[in-house]
Parts: structure tokens; C-alpha cells; sequence
């Protein structure tokens, strides 16, 4: 009776203790993204409140929907791309610190880049000459 009563225990006790860790880590992995959208929400709730910017106006909604979300959703995914850059990085040299400074690749595309505003080429060739100057 006794050891059926301790496995009874042991076994309550570690799906208590697997669920609580697999519960943690669910929630570590969502919490940047709970507080990114609260402080979004807050952000825009306080602009609106202070009559920053009212929705109703025809050149607000054109510089929100226009201007500002693009920018934002531009640097989301900028954001997200560049993660997963360094990410690529530190699984293929199997370094959890490398970074583009690792192989060079940072130095020379920003050679790159340089020697295009050197020759006076518009902004544009910037990115052409810095993927030409990494080849």
C-alpha cells in the first residue's frame, strides 16, 4: 500500500513539475512579444488621448496608413531577418558569438558602399556595391 501510494506521489510530482517548466517556457517565449504589443497599444492609445493625431482627418490617416505603418512593418521585418542572419551565422560556424564581423563580411560591404558615395552614384547602388564588394 505504502509503495503504491509513494509512486502515486512520484508520478503526481513530476507531471506537476513537467507541466509548470513546459508552461514557463511557453510563456518566456511569448513574453517579448506580450510587451511589444502592450506598449504598441499603450503608445497609440496615448497619442489619440492627447489629440496628437485625430483618425477623423483625411492628412492624419494619410501619414498613419502611409507613412507610419509601412516604416514599422519595414523595420519589423528588417528586425526579424537580421535575427535570423545571426542566427544563420553562429549554427554555421557552431559559435554561439560570431557575427558578420567574423568572417569580414560587415567591413567589406561597408568598403563597398563606400567606394560607391566615393564615385558620387546615387543612394541606390549603395546595396549593389556592397553585395559586389562581399564577392
Amino acid at each position: 500500500m505504502e509503495a503504491s501510494r509513494f509512486t502515486l506521489f512520484k508520478y503526481c510530482f513530476v507531471n506537476i513539475v513537467i507541466k509548470k517548466v513546459l508552461k514557463e517556457r511557453v510563456m518566456n517565449k511569448y513574453r517579448s512579444v506580450i510587451i511589444w504589443l502592450f506598449i504598441l497599444i499603450l503608445s497609440m492609445s496615448l497619442s489619440l488621448s492627447w489629440d496628437v493625431g485625430k483618425l477623423d482627418d483625411v492628412f492624419n490617416q494619410t501619414i498613419l496608413f502611409q507613412v507610419r505603418l509601412p516604416r514599422l512593418l519595414e523595420a519589423m521585418l528588417t528586425g526579424a531577418v537580421l535575427t535570423l542572419a545571426g542566427q544563420v551565422y553562429q549554427i554555421v560556424l557552431n559559435n554561439p558569438l560570431a557575427d558578420s564581423f567574423t568572417l569580414g563580411l560587415a567591413s567589406g560591404a561597408s568598403l563597398g558602399s563606400g567606394i560607391a558615395l566615393f564615385l558620387g552614384l546615387s543612394f541606390l547602388w549603395f546595396p549593389i556595391f556592397s553585395i559586389i564588394r562581399l564577392v
